[in-house]
């Protein structure tokens, strides 16, 4: 019976193999790598788009409080405005004093009635 070497045509299947193997893993790795940097790009616009915004809250945090300032400032000034105009009761003499019920009539203008007349 004659003998047939048939290692070389095994050795060269076997070398196919490995070469089809090593192109799945580098194509893997490439579609991995394509994965991740489509998430970091995606997660780059987002976090870029977060920072403008948060950018933009701060600009009008400054606007607010500089109208805040305004406003406080009008404030105090019709404060001290009213304060001056219309003094609390107390202080001028013309209003109640502390601890009292406000001006009442007295019982001689209670007894003549509203025009001073007699009852």
């Amino acid at each position: 019976m004659i003998r047939i070497n048939l290692l070389p045509v095994r050795e060269k299947k076997k070398k196919e193999s490995t070469r089809k193997m090593f192109s799945i893993l580098a194509l893997f790795i490439g579609l991995v790598a394509l994965v991740i940097v489509f998430f970091h790009l995606s997660l780059s616009s987002q976090i870029n788009s977060v920072q403008a915004q948060i950018k933009s809250y701060n600009e009008e945090i400054i606007r607010l409080k500089i109208d805040t300032k305004d406003v406080d400032k009008f404030k105090a000034e019709k404060e001290a405005t009213e304060h001056h105009l219309h003094p609390p009761a107390g202080q001028d003499g013309a209003g109640p004093r502390p601890g009292r019920a406000g001006h009442l009539p007295s019982r001689k203008a209670l007894a003549h009635g509203p025009a001073g007349k007699r009852r």
